[in-house]
């Protein structure tokens, strides 16, 4: 497996943190903390706060991710035919 978690410009304001499962078919490193160091390390090192996030509502592992990471639910959108769960992590101040 090659180091395939990265941070992508999408917009000016937006910034995208995803882990390439192409890269990993079997799951063979699923469930390892290996995303939830990742995400961990990015957290402690942007300060921006709030910070959003849109995975697909079907994505159940990277909603509990970001869950764990103390983003909350606002709302589900749908995107075309998909729909997305809305998140946010606020200010712990």
């Amino acid at each position: 497996m090659s180091d395939d978690v990265r941070l992508r410009d999408v917009e000016e304001t937006d910034l995208e943190l995803f882990f390439q499962q192409e890269q990993d078919p079997e799951g063979e490193y699923w469930g390892r903390g290996i995303g939830t160091a990742a995400l961990g390390l990015f957290l402690r090192q942007e300060r921006t706060r709030p910070l959003h996030a849109d995975p697909f509502a079907g994505n159940t592992g990277s909603v509990r991710l970001l869950e764990k990471h103390g983003f909350q639910r606002t709302e589900t959108v749908r995107y075309g035919e998909h729909d997305h769960i809305m998140l946010v992590l606020r200010d712990e101040g």
